[in-house]
């Protein structure tokens, strides 16, 4: 005999129904026993996780559609859940480790993510396409849609943002963080990139370091440059070994100290002689006030300043042969910049030249 509690209309006992008895409509609050399912016909109502408690997950068996789990709260769930293998998730686009035969411990999530791993390890990719091409590399991390697609063996890449560093094929011990940014870099070693679309046009270089929104995004190639702030720019796109620091908006520099300190060591000097320019040199400079009209346009147009012109200088340098003083920077050579303060050896030699001559009208007084 069996008994079915809590069913509207039956409360006793009854026999076990043969399967061609037909009991209409049944509505229960619980069932106890087994259910033959090969004895339930037609559909049953959605079940909401909040009426579902205590159940062994080793009874739980059979294919379940994923249009059919909304939220799975693992509290509801007792015991322990069989293994669960690749193909037991159909309709889950979670991508990850296509045939990895001999790496360990990488982890992807997202279609394509990670999907090409064959032998490297310790990779992490998360997002459409993260480190797709990937095969042999090992601690790289790409997170967002495409980050680091391309890389194939490359290690130690840290690709945060969507398409931060796609084109990167072949590279090691680079951080790209922002969406977009590095995304030209195809070769490159120990880039440091920071800010949507930092060093955005850079091919190929190393060691470089950009920092802020669209930060270095005119380099195309170089290496060991810094350039730090919002737009950015080198002198060239193609300089390296250079710092640059804010964009040419920035009209004032501030620092707790009034001048920057490099090496001056004697012992790392050699062919030492005095300066021969001097008061000769400093009577051929023009200084001048002007107004600033920049052809490109910034902060400082409309203001006046005291100063020199960079083509005067460079003249001056040219006919004394004293381009070793290196007075104007010439790198971009549509956007001459100059150096005042390499003046003051020479300034400092015309003043000894002239106390020389007060010295010698003096001494003929």
């Amino acid at each position: 005999m069996s008994r079915a509690s809590n069913l509207a209309g039956f409360t006793t006992a009854i026999g076990v129904p043969p399967s061609s008895l037909n009991l209409g409509v049944i509505t229960a609050t619980s069932f106890s026993g087994s259910v033959d399912a090969s004895n339930l016909t037609g559909t049953l109502p959605a079940i909401s996780g909040v009426n579902l408690t205590n159940i062994p997950a080793g009874q739980l068996t059979g294919t379940v559609a994923d249009a059919r789990i909304s939220t799975l709260t693992a509290s509801k769930l007792t015991g322990a859940l069989p293994a669960i293998d690749g193909s037991n998730l159909t309709g889950l686009s979670a991508g990850g480790v296509s045939d990895n035969s001999t790496g360990a411990d990488s982890f992807g999530l997202g279609p394509n993510a990670l999907n090409s791993e064959t032998s490297g390890n310790y990779n992490t990719a998360l997002g459409d396409d993260a480190l797709t091409d990937l095969t042999s590399g090992q601690f790289n991390t790409g997170i967002g849609a495409a980050a680091g697609k391309k890389i194939l063996d490359g290690s130690q890449n840290t690709c945060i943002g969507s398409y931060a560093a796609w084109k990167l094929t072949d590279g090691d011990e680079n951080t790209i963080i922002g969406y977009n940014s590095g995304s030209s870099l195809t070769l490159g070693n120990s880039n440091t990139v920071v800010g949507r679309q930092a060093l955005v046009s850079l091919a190929l270089g190393n060691f470089n370091v950009a920092i802020g929104h669209e930060a270095g995004d005119a380099l195309t190639s170089g290496s060991n440059n810094i350039i730090i702030g919002n737009a950015s720019d080198a002198s060239s796109t193609t300089v390296s070994n250079e710092l640059t620091i804010g964009n040419s908006s920035i009209n004032t520099f501030r620092c707790n100290t009034q001048s920057i300190s490099s090496l001056s060591d004697g012992r790392d000097k050699i062919e030492v002689e005095d300066l021969p320019l001097g008061l000769d040199f400093i009577d051929t400079l023009r200084p001048i006030k002007f107004k600033w009209n920049t052809r490109d346009g910034n902060i400082k147009d409309g203001s006046y300043e005291a100063g020199f012109i960079a083509q005067d200088l460079q003249s001056a340098q040219s006919t004394s042969n004293a381009d070793y003083l290196k007075m104007v920077m010439d790198e971009n050579p549509d956007r001459l910049e100059a150096a005042y303060g390499k003046l003051i050896p020479v300034l400092v030699q015309a003043i000894k030249d002239l106390k020389s001559e007060i010295e010698t009208l003096k001494s003929n007084g």
